[in-house]
């Protein structure tokens, strides 16, 4: 109060009527209060104490500043697209940040990587190499000159807990977050080359599972009298002509096979290596407890 009571009318309006720095253009009145601290102190204001008023007032400033920058990214001329994380885009979004390495985020998640190594480039200290992408929480990123705001929520989806991404930048057109998402899908199928991915379903939602390496056709022993047809027909079946001739008859678009036989005999090794050469996924159901409704939400 004493220091306050030293300041007089006088003072104050010569403060005010100081002239404009660099910083008020920035931080509007620095120079008055400056003017007005450096004479409560009787005139010893040094270079310190002006960073402390400094870093002081944009302490006190910072919340403001942030909820600004939020609304201007999130609500004023902005564009964003949701992944959920029962999607496998999911999976492209997290694979692209964690090979960028942006670590902004104060929490992540750690995963082993399931890359496999030859004999020949093989290093025990590189085994199970661990990689890191962000979890919950937010941050933002340069992509292409755009910036770009990652935010990570948990939600509730039936008995399971899920995170959705959302992915922001300013401006209307959802052009830049096309580009971006098309390029992480380029990325993660990279990534996937030579290798099959196997989804085991939990609730209505495919997960992924586990990847294992392409194992080719040439390596499952079975007679090539019964390999190569079935082979054959699958491939005719996956043809676009195929498919047009069975919507202009009204034909339901399926086909099935059975391979039937004592446990050991390769069964899973000859549909492993029949994804693999036909560049496809498997998906595993459990007939026993299949419904209905259940089969439509996980196919349609």
């Amino acid at each position: 109060m004493t220091l306050l009571s030293n300041v007089s009318p006088p003072l104050i309006q010569e403060a005010l009527s100081q002239p404009m720095s660099i910083v008020d253009l920035f931080i509007p009145g620095f120079s008055n209060i400056t003017t007005v601290a450096s004479q409560v102190l009787n005139g010893n204001m040094t270079i310190y104490t002006q960073l402390m008023c400094l870093f002081g007032l944009a302490t006190l400033l910072k919340p403001y500043l942030s909820q600004l920058r939020d609304w201007l990214i999130e609500d004023f001329k902005a564009s964003t697209v949701h992944i959920k994380q029962s999607d496998e885009t999911y999976d492209m979004i997290q694979a692209w940040v964690s090979s960028h390495k942006l670590d902004a985020s104060r929490s992540i998640l750690a995963k082993v990587m399931m890359k496999r190594k030859t004999q020949d480039d093989y290093d025990a200290h590189t085994k199970k190499s661990l990689r890191y992408a962000p979890w919950e929480g937010a941050f933002y990123f340069w992509y292409r000159l755009n910036l770009f705001l990652y935010k990570a929520t948990r939600v509730q989806v039936g008995f399971y807990p899920q995170e959705q991404i959302s992915i922001t930048c300013v401006g209307r057109s959802t052009s830049i977050l096309k580009v971006f998402m098309e390029d992480c899908r380029r990325e993660y199928l990279d990534t996937l080359k030579n290798k099959t991915i196997i989804y085991g379903h939990r609730g209505n939602c495919w997960v992924k599972e586990r990847e294992v390496i392409t194992r080719p056709l040439s390596t499952v022993i079975l007679d090539e009298q019964q390999k190569m047809p079935l082979i054959n027909d699958i491939q005719k079946f996956l043809d676009p002509k195929t498919k047009s001739r069975y919507s202009a008859c009204s034909v339901p678009y399926r086909r099935g096979y059975l391979l039937f036989g004592p446990p050991g005999t390769g069964k899973t090794s000859f549909s492993l290596s029949i994804a693999g050469a036909l560049d496809m996924d498997i998906y595993v159901l459990s007939i026993p407890s299949m419904k209905d409704d259940l089969l439509k939400d996980l196919f349609v």
